[in-house]
């Protein structure tokens, strides 16, 4: 059975679902206007009585036809017109008690009424003393009134039992004595809460035992302004509407948990609230507007808000991690650190829930336990020649380029290796920090410098010479080439107890570049490793010499240069060999800023003579050589055309070029014409700098498009038959 508390009525009754947790209005309550009314429903019929009207307080009773939506005076109740009152039902009667009038008289006599027959009977009166503002309810077949005022707040329970027609105390209420509460009962249990108490307005909820007499105090009602509310049950759940702000609220017996649903349009207190079936319904109260008349039905949910979190990823994780929580479906969502989207990610320790709101109502989801461990401090590190030392004294691992050194896990590592490192801390949560460190070397530990770089007496190698007596501490010395723009790759590497030169007869390694005398210039650098190990910086670089002949005016491709350094040259000299037989003399020279020398006699050695240019300078440096050879200048490579790879490959009379040097673009003019060539241009160090692919015709256009200003071997090719070459020169 359910009841009704001061201004409200509960019953338990069938009914079928259409949409949910909505409000529909319906037929006005036929009495008027009124405020402080009372209700009960029994059966398929809903009942208000009593209240103050915008004139006088009432006792008329009608009643709420749930099949045709009317109402139906009925005849009025005999007790003194009245308001606050208390009325619930039992079985399939009515009964109504307490209250007050306008006169300031308060009530003690009790009311049964019989819906059959339209009659109204009086019981025992209350024999808890008259009041007004009292609640009641239902259960166990009998009728239970307490709290209330007159005068003075009370606090205390009285059974009614309708076999015996007669009054026992009960337990009272442990909590603050109260008047304007509200009360529903659901499976045999009532239950009590908020009202006015001697601290204000109240928000504390209670369940009674019949069966034990005892009291046991539930979760806190949500709804704000729990005074003189209205409320009803459904099943297992009850309902009570507020005043203000959300104003609709429903408890779950089963959960003792309290969720706001969808608000009554038109809040209201002083109400009267009832269920008949699956539906609620209130009316009447009183608002700002004043007194109302209108009446609502309230349909719930089916199933009520449920707030889940779904974790994607662990729970435990090391600081700078992360954890993504993600609430249920619904429509907004309030976390417990105060963030509002559906999914959070988290990176703190702590307890994380979520309060969800949809259409049916409010939920809190069951908390989730975050744990961020935390990481160990960044480790620094410091260098001491070739020493790398971690701050953390322990949990160090230790990498080069990425990769991890196998076995390097102390606080101190030798760096080997010119490179990136890095060290990686590892604590006992297994969370880690990490640093890099750029190492150029040993900063007490430099590079050899090359002494000069030549090349040899038959035009065949470069040679590299340096001054190893600089360097006690070094174990090997490694040469290195450059194979294309700034990049250098290491070709062979010196004992420090071997002579201190170098003969470059890589040719096939980083083809095409090939480190031949005879095809171009060369750069070459120098790094040392010491007994540990340990790579030095690379050493500044310097380059060969590459002549080449231009009927007459023979040219170097690239004067000799030390990186970073100034022009070491004073002059250069060019040598000519007659007949070509080792018998060198020098026909003229030029200052060292200069790069081209002319033969006043070339066509008369033309057939017959090689030429090389040395050079005149002062560098002053004692490397240990190989014999034979004594390395005080730098040679060029022999010029002729026996040796020259621009000149063997030329094919004179195969073809023109014109004009020759250009800027822009020039022609190629053939001997003959020629049908899908393949015309490939290296560049002075023999490297591919582009390939025309079905060239046809005997002009061919070339433009020079994004090739830089310099020397450049052209060879024009059908299948496996070179048919013409020559140089061109951009400028």
């Amino acid at each position: 059975m359910k009841a009704i508390l001061v201004l409200l009525l509960v019953v338990f009754a069938q009914g079928a679902f259409s949409q949910t947790n909505i409000w529909e209005q319906m037929s006005d309550f036929g009495g008027g206007p009124r405020a402080s009314a009372v209700g009960f429903s029994i059966g398929p019929k809903g009942y208000i009585l009593t209240g103050g009207s915008n004139t006088e307080v009432t006792n008329d009773l009608w009643e709420y036809d749930t099949l045709t939506n009317n109402w139906t005076q009925k005849t009025s109740f005999p007790g003194n017109p009245r308001e606050s009152a208390v009325a619930f039902s039992i079985g399939d009667k009515g009964y109504i008690g307490t209250g007050m009038d306008w006169s300031g008289n308060f009530y003690t006599d009790f009311w049964e009424y019989d819906p059959l027959t339209d009659t109204w009977t009086q019981k025992a009166d209350f024999s808890g003393g008259a009041r007004y503002g009292a609640v009641g309810f239902s259960a166990n077949g009998n009728g239970y009134i307490g709290a209330g005022t007159n005068g003075t707040s009370k606090n205390d329970f009285w059974e009614y039992d309708p076999a015996l027609n007669t009054w026992s105390t009960i337990t009272s209420l442990p909590a603050l004595a109260r008047y304007g509460a509200f009360a529903f009962s659901i499976n045999e249990k009532g239950y009590i809460g908020g009202g006015i108490g001697s601290t204000g307005v109240l928000n504390d909820f209670w369940e009674y035992n019949p069966v034990l007499n005892t009291w046991t105090q539930k979760a806190d009602v949500v709804a704000p302004s729990a005074s003189y509310a209205s409320s009803f049950s459904i099943g297992s759940t009850g309902f009570v509407h507020t005043f203000s702000g959300s104003n609709f609220g429903k408890y779950e017996q089963a959960s003792n948990i309290w969720l706001m649903i969808a608000d009554l349009e038109i809040s209201r207190n002083r109400a009267v609230g009832f269920s008949i079936g699956d539906y609620g319904y209130i009316g009447t109260g009183q608002n700002g507007s004043g007194r109302r008349a209108d009446f609502w039905r309230y349909t719930p949910c089916s199933d009520y808000s449920v707030a889940t979190i779904t974790i994607d990823g662990p729970t435990e994780f090391c600081e700078g991690g992360s954890v993504v929580l993600t609430a249920s479906e619904g429509v907004s969502y309030m976390w417990w650190n105060s963030e509002t989207t559906q999914s959070i990610t988290v990176t703190n320790s702590g307890m994380y829930a979520v309060i969800i709101t949809d259409s049916c109502g409010v939920a809190t989801s069951e908390p989730v336990e975050i744990t961020v461990f935390p990481a160990p401090a960044v480790p620094e590190i410091t260098q001491f020649d070739s020493l790398l030392t971690s701050s953390a004294a322990e949990g160090n691992q230790w990498f080069f380029e990425g990769e991890i050194i196998v076995g390097a896990n102390g606080q101190d590592l030798v760096a080997t290796l010119i490179g990136a490192y890095s060290v990686e801390v590892t604590n006992l949560d297994g969370c880690t920090s990490s640093a890099s460190f750029d190492y150029n070397g040993n900063p007490n530990y430099q590079a050899v410098p090359v002494c000069l770089v030549t090349v040899d007496s038959l035009s065949e190698n470069n040679i590299v010479v340096w001054d190893k007596s600089l360097t006690p501490a070094v174990d090997t010395f490694v040469i290195l080439r450059e194979t294309s723009t700034d990049v250098y790759q290491p070709i062979g590497k010196v004992p420090y107890d071997s002579l201190s030169q170098y003969i470059d007869t890589v040719r096939t390694l980083y083809f095409p570049n090939t480190g031949d005398p005879n095809s171009g210039t060369y750069r070459y650098k120098m790094q040392c490793i010491d007994s540990y190990g340990v790579y030095s910086p690379l050493s500044a670089y310097h380059n060969t010499l590459f002549l080449y002949d231009d009927a007459g005016v023979f040219t170097l491709l690239q004067k000799y240069e030390i990186e970073g350094g100034e022009n070491p040259v004073s002059s250069y000299v060019l040598m000519r060999d007659d007949l070509s037989n080792g018998n060198w003399h020098e026909v003229g020279s030029v200052a060292g800023t200069q790069n081209f020398i002319i033969d006043p006699d070339y066509s008369v050695y033309l057939s017959t003579s090689s030429w090389r240019v040395k050079t005149i300078w002062s560098i002053n440096c004692t490397p240990e050589y190989k014999t034979p050879g004594d390395y005080n200048t730098s040679l060029s490579n022999i010029y002729n055309y026996a040796t020259s790879s621009f000149t063997e490959l030329e094919k004179p009379g195969n073809l023109e070029i014109f004009p020759n040097p250009f800027s822009n673009e020039t022609v190629i003019k053939l001997k003959d014409n020629t049908e899908g060539a393949t015309l490939v241009i290296y560049n002075s160090v023999g490297t591919q700098v582009r390939k025309l692919e079905a060239v046809s015709g005997k002009d061919i256009k070339l433009n020079r498009d994004n090739l830089v200003d310099g020397i450049y071997l052209i060879r024009l090719s059908e299948g496996n038959r070179l048919i013409a070459s020559g140089k061109i020169i951009i400028e």
